[in-house]
C-alpha cells in the first residue's frame, strides 16, 4: 500500500476518535448540569457557559471544534474548499446587513414560529427578496434558521447579533445610536464587517506596493486605501462625518471586554493582597468597562482610567449608570490622556494595558511602554492583556521554556486550530499596521522596553495576560507573561 493513503486514513481515524471522545465529554457536562445537549437551533439562551466551565470540558470543546474543522479540510474537495474560503467575505457582508436591518430584534418576539420576510423587511429599507437571500446564506451557515419558506427565526448563533432593543424603536433611531446602552457585541460585529473588512479588501495591494510593503507606519495600513484614510485610522475616525463609525467603534470596544467570561483581571491577579488605597491605572481603558468589574469586586482599590479626552462625556455617563458613587467619591478617576505622553500617575501599584499594544508596531509600542516604565516604582507591576500567537507547527525552544501548554493530541495542529487570534492579527495589520505577537516577538519587545519576562501562562479559550513582576495569587489554568523591570 502506498504511504500517502495510509497516512490519510490514519489521520482520518484519529480525527474520528477525537470527535467521538470530545463530544461525549461535552455531552456529559450538559447532562450533569441538567441541560439539553447543545443545538444550533436552540434560541433559549446565547450560550450555556456554566455547563462548560470546567477546564476538562473547555478542552474537550476546543478539541472537538479543531477536529471537526480538520476533518472537513481532509474530506472536502480542495477546489470546493478554496471556493468557500475565497468567498467567505460574503458571510461578513451578510452579517452586517442582518444587524443593520434589525433582523434578530424583529424576529425575537415570534420565537420558534419565526416571521415572514415581508414583515422583517419593514424595519429597514431593504427589498424583502434581497433580504431573504441574505438570511438564507446566513441560515446555511447556522446563523438564523428558515422554519418555512421565507419565514425566519433566531437560533443559538443569531442571538449574538441581538442588541436587546425593540426593532420598532431601532427602525426610528439615528444609526449613530443603534448600539448605545447595549453590551457592545452587535457593535463589534458591525464594526469589523465595515471598517476591518474594507481594510482587508485592500491588503493585497498594500502588501505588494513598493511604497507600503515594508512600512509599519499607521498611515500606510491597508485601511488608508479602504476608507480613503490617508492620515491613518484614528484621524479618520475623529473627522467630521464619521461620527457613526466612531460611536460604533467605541461600543465595539465595550463588546470586546465582555465577549468571554474572563474574570482574570478580577479574580486571578490577587487584588485582595494589595493594601487599601492602592492605585491601579488602566491605560487606554476606554470608558472604564474593565475597571468597573475590578472595583465592584475590590472596592478597597483606587482605580484610574485613562483614554482619549473625547471619551470623557461617554465615560461619565457610563459610570453614572453603572456605579453613581464611583467618580464623586474618588474611588474611580477618569483622566483624558494621550498614552504617548508622560504618565502622570507615578508609582502606581499596577498599570494595566489590555488590548492596547496589538494596535501598534514595535516602535510605537515602545513609545507607549516607556512612560509607564519611567513612572514605575520598584514595586509597581505592569499587566498587559493580549492574544499570544502560536506557530501552527510544534513550538520552538523559547516557547517551550516559557509557555506551559497541555499536550495537543495528534493529528491536530499545534495551535489547536483556534482561528480568532490569527484573524485578529490580520485585522490589526490591515487597520493599524499593528500585530498580535509570538512569544519570541514579546521577548524582543519587552527586552527593548527594559522589561524581563519571567514566565508565561495562557488560558485555553482566551488570550495571554502579560504581567511585569511576579504577582500574588492563584495561577490555576490562567496563562501569563510574568515580567520584571530590567536595566538592560
Amino acid at each position: 500500500m502506498a504511504a500517502s493513503p495510509f497516512h490519510a486514513q490514519s489521520e482520518f481515524t484519529q480525527l474520528l476518535h477525537l470527535i467521538n471522545t470530545s463530544a461525549h465529554t461535552v455531552g456529559e457536562a450538559y447532562t450533569d448540569a441538567g441541560l439539553p445537549h447543545p443545538s444550533s437551533n436552540n434560541a433559549s439562551s446565547l450560550n450555556s457557559q456554566h455547563a462548560t466551565e470546567e477546564p476538562a470540558t473547555q478542552r474537550a470543546v476546543v478539541t472537538l471544534i479543531a477536529a471537526c474543522r480538520q476533518l472537513i479540510a481532509s474530506v472536502m474537495p480542495p477546489v470546493a474548499y478554496a471556493i468557500e474560503t475565497s468567498l467567505g467575505f460574503q458571510h461578513s457582508a451578510a452579517v452586517r446587513v442582518a444587524i443593520e436591518a434589525h433582523v434578530a430584534e424583529a424576529v425575537r418576539p415570534t420565537g420558534d414560529k419565526g416571521m415572514h420576510i415581508n414583515d422583517i423587511a419593514k424595519y429597514s429599507n431593504i427589498n424583502p427578496d434581497k433580504l431573504a437571500r441574505i438570511l438564507r446564506l446566513l441560515a446555511t451557515n447556522h446563523i438564523f434558521k428558515e422554519v418555512s419558506p421565507n419565514v425566519f427565526a433566531n437560533n443559538r448563533m443569531s442571538l449574538a447579533l441581538d442588541t436587546g432593543k425593540d426593532a420598532e424603536i431601532l427602525a426610528k433611531t439615528d444609526p449613530k445610536e443603534f448600539y448605545e446602552g447595549t453590551n457592545g457585541h452587535a457593535a463589534y460585529f458591525a464594526m469589523v464587517t465595515d471598517v476591518v473588512m474594507k481594510a482587508a479588501a485592500h491588503l493585497p495591494e498594500t502588501l505588494q506596493s513598493p511604497e507600503t510593503a515594508n512600512s509599519y507606519d499607521l498611515k500606510d495600513a491597508a485601511v488608508a486605501r479602504g476608507l480613503n484614510a490617508s492620515e491613518g485610522f484614528w484621524d479618520f475616525m475623529h473627522q467630521s462625518g464619521h461620527e457613526r463609525q466612531l460611536k460604533t467603534y467605541n461600543m465595539a470596544m465595550v463588546g470586546t471586554r465582555s465577549f468571554a467570561k474572563d474574570n482574570t483581571l478580577c479574580d486571578r491577579i490577587g487584588w485582595e493582597h494589595f493594601p487599601s488605597g492602592s492605585v491601579c491605572v488602566d491605560v487606554g481603558g476606554g470608558v472604564g468597562t474593565q475597571v468597573s468589574l475590578i472595583t465592584k469586586a475590590h472596592p478597597h482599590l483606587k482605580m484610574v482610567v485613562q483614554d482619549q479626552a473625547i471619551l470623557q462625556k461617554q465615560a461619565e455617563e457610563f459610570w453614572a449608570s453603572m456605579d453613581p458613587d464611583a467618580l464623586p467619591s474618588g474611588r474611580v478617576e477618569w483622566q483624558g490622556r494621550d498614552f504617548f505622553t508622560p504618565q502622570p500617575v507615578k508609582g502606581a501599584a499596577v498599570y494595566i494595558l489590555r488590548l492596547i499594544i496589538h494596535d501598534w508596531a514595535d516602535e510605537d509600542a515602545l513609545r507607549i511602554l516607556a512612560p509607564i516604565r519611567e513612572a514605575c516604582s520598584p514595586d509597581s507591576k505592569i499587566i498587559i492583556g493580549e492574544d499570544l500567537i502560536s506557530f501552527t507547527c510544534p513550538p520552538g525552544d523559547g516557547e517551550r521554556s516559557l509557555v506551559r501548554r497541555t499536550k495537543v493530541p495528534a493529528p491536530l495542529l499545534s495551535n489547536m486550530g483556534l482561528l480568532r487570534e490569527y484573524l485578529s492579527d490580520i485585522a490589526m495589520m490591515g487597520v493599524h499596521n499593528g500585530q498580535e505577537r509570538t512569544i519570541e516577538q514579546w521577548l524582543s519587545l519587552t527586552k527593548r522596553a527594559h522589561l524581563k519576562i519571567n514566565r508565561v501562562c495562557r488560558m485555553v479559550l482566551i488570550g495571554a495576560i502579560l504581567i511585569t513582576r511576579r504577582i500574588v495569587g492563584d495561577e490555576g489554568a490562567m496563562h501569563y507573561f510574568v515580567c520584571s523591570p530590567s536595566d538592560e
